[in-house]
């Protein structure tokens, strides 16, 4: 597994999981909390959204990308 970020960091950063042997990725998000702490999110309830890949993404690690709009 390989994992790149992307975007601004200074509040949240999306991180996107690349699993090697099966080509899926996976769109997670890394928030700062309490005390400076940093958290990840994973809010998706429906199985159907839990296995949807991040369009948004690049298809192979390394390579850049941005999920917000104009970047």
């Amino acid at each position: 597994m390989t994992a790149d970020f992307y975007d601004e960091g200074s509040t949240r950063q999306v991180v996107v999981l690349y699993f090697q042997g099966t080509g899926r990725k996976k769109e997670l998000e890394a928030r700062i909390g309490e005390d400076d702490a940093w958290g990840v999110t994973l809010a998706e309830t429906d199985p159907a959204e839990v296995r949807k890949q991040p369009a948004w993404a690049p298809a192979t690690p390394g390579a850049t990308g941005s999920r917000s709009p104009g970047n």
